[in-house]
């Protein structure tokens, strides 16, 4: 019935607007006067289903298609990262014919999480979370981000600057601060940096301090709440020179991939190719490039599960060792 009173409200509105005014048709099925043939074709069109008429607003679709739900990380301030993301995503919905809906959340742990529970489609997520979760849920890795022209970045052990740590064992009694628990380059590398110097953060620190994303990690250095920290090594590069000129890097680690933007299997082969290539392709196009600079990147690159051996390798010789 819903489709019948939308053809006749259709059928109204094509015949008022006809301007060469022999024949109008007053309601549907009753009272009408001389009928031109137009008129006929249009009432034949209306009763044939699935047939678009123009100027009429399409039928409300009972059978859309539920929009890809993608987690995201939000290491700056959310607003900054939907103004980076929004657009990119608003341009994978176009190019894959599905509504993509964003989901920012503070840190990876809680994007293993919309994953593993089956809240999220997509993800992107460190190296660390990508090998911790992909063994117990059915993730497909996809591809992973390239930042000024590298697909690899750094741990930074960062100090603040005139506090006199020249070098690890000038760390002991003091207190360093991470981002998170579970990010590889703010926790997983500076844990392995310590141990190469025989350093423990449950033993050799006054307090150990979890603040949530690597800027504030920068930040609680540079104006004296902790003396040492750990941040990722594009969020280093791109602080206000204000903060980075009251900090020193102690050390840094070996290169490690970043992390990938993985989906959920349950996706289908056919729509997970069309995300990779959406978003491999990307630099290929002058919207797509201003896209990733507005996002300060550079693009992406295939990302397989072996990029990730390495990693896997690092996470063993920690948990081995113990907390």
């Amino acid at each position: 019935m819903q489709g019948r009173e939308f053809g006749r409200e259709c059928l109204h509105k094509k015949t008022r607007e006809n301007r060469n005014g022999v024949s109008h048709l007053i309601r549907f099925g009753r009272n009408w006067s001389k009928i031109k043939r137009k008129d006929l074709t249009l009432i034949l069109l209306l009763l044939i289903p699935g047939v678009p008429i123009p100027g009429c607003n399409a039928a409300p679709s009972s059978t859309a298609l539920p929009a890809i739900r993608f987690s995201y990380p939000a290491v700056e301030d959310p607003t900054v990262t939907l103004g980076k993301y929004q657009p990119i995503l608003d341009a994978m919905a176009a190019a894959v014919g599905r509504p993509v809906s964003i989901v920012l959340r503070n840190t990876y742990g809680e994007i293993v999480q919309d994953l593993g529970r089956g809240d999220a489609d997509v993800g992107i997520l460190n190296s660390f979370s990508y090998v911790d979760i992909v063994s117990r849920a059915k993730l497909s890795p996809l591809v992973r981000r390239v930042q000024a022209g590298r697909d690899t970045y750094q741990s930074y052990l960062i100090v603040r600057e005139n506090a006199g740590i020249k070098r690890y064992q000038d760390l002991r009694g003091k207190v360093i601060v991470f981002p998170d628990s579970r990010s590889t380059t703010g926790y997983l590398m500076p844990r392995l940096m310590l141990r190469r110097h025989h350093m423990e953060m449950s033993r050799d620190f006054a307090r150990v301090l979890l603040v949530g994303s690597h800027e504030s990690t920068a930040l609680a250095v540079a104006n004296g709440t902790a003396h040492a920290g750990a941040v990722a090594s594009y969020i280093y590069e791109r602080l206000d020179p204000a903060v980075q000129a009251k900090l020193d890097i102690l050390d840094l680690s070996e290169p490690i991939p970043f992390g990938p933007v993985v989906a959920r299997a349950a996706l289908g082969n056919r729509l997970l190719e069309r995300i990779r290539l959406f978003f491999v392709d990307l630099n290929r196009s002058p919207q797509g490039v201003s896209l990733l600079r507005d996002a300060g990147l550079s693009g992406f690159t295939v990302a397989t599960d072996k990029d990730y051996v390495s990693i896997r390798e690092l996470v063993r010789r920690l948990r081995e060792a113990g907390p």
